[in-house]
Formats: C-alpha cells, sequence, structure tokens
C-alpha cells in the first residue's frame, strides 16, 4: 500500500483479528500509526464494540485522524 498523503494516526476496530492484522500491517508499512480497538491485550485501546458506553470511555481523550471498522465475528482464517 502506498500513499501520497501524510501520515496519519488510525483506530483500526478489530486490529488483531483475521481480516484486521493484514489490514493494520499494511497501514503501518505505508507509515501509518495504527491504535487498535479490541477487546484483546494485543490492542492499544481495549473495549467491547458492542458496548457503547464502555467504548466510549475507551477512546475518551484520544485523538485519530481516521477510524477504521474492521472487527468481524470470524473465527478462523
Amino acid at each position: 500500500m502506498t500513499t501520497n498523503h501524510t501520515s496519519q494516526s488510525i483506530l483500526l476496530a478489530g486490529a488483531s483479528g483475521v481480516l484486521g492484522r493484514h489490514i493494520a500491517h499494511a497501514l503501518t508499512e505505508a507509515g501509518h500509526k495504527v491504535t487498535g480497538l479490541g477487546r484483546s491485550g494485543e490492542n492499544g485501546v481495549r473495549a467491547d464494540l458492542m458496548d457503547r458506553d464502555a467504548l466510549l470511555r475507551a477512546v475518551d481523550g484520544h485523538r485519530f485522524d481516521t477510524v477504521i471498522h474492521a472487527a468481524t465475528a470470524l473465527r478462523k482464517p
């Protein structure tokens, strides 16, 4: 993935998942700062995406240029 834009701070929901880990890798390789959002400890922001209040608390005080939703219910690649 190449880009002509400046580096962005990106919040990636599902970053440690089957789809998200590939997106995170491509974005990082393109020079962006990727912060994962999800339930696992691998993510920079931990929250259950189905719990609105917990999600809002988890991102409070953070600033991101872009939010990408790549969370899925897939169990296997």
